[in-house]
């Protein structure tokens, strides 16, 4: 299965990245489920269909959270 993670949506298709970094258009209608931007996708080429990849999306919701929470959180250095 390919891999990709949209970028932004841009009327009817979400632009996507690779693995490589190599950009991807993407009818929305194709998909069947609701995506927005950093939704990760699966691409099933045998089957010609993609899936959400919900694990990996919740895994990168879950790293930029902590993220922020280190930013606004930190201590000042004084």
């Amino acid at each position: 299965m390919k891999k990709f993670v949209v970028d932004r949506i841009e009327g009817d298709y979400a632009v996507c990245l690779d693995e490589h970094d190599k950009i991807h258009e993407i009818q929305l209608a194709r998909m069947g489920f609701t995506v927005k931007e950093g939704t990760f996708v699966l691409y099933d080429k045998k089957k010609d269909i993609y899936y959400e990849d919900t694990a990996d999306s919740e895994k990168a919701k879950e790293v930029n959270r902590n993220r922020l929470k280190q930013i606004f959180h930190r201590k000042e250095d004084k």
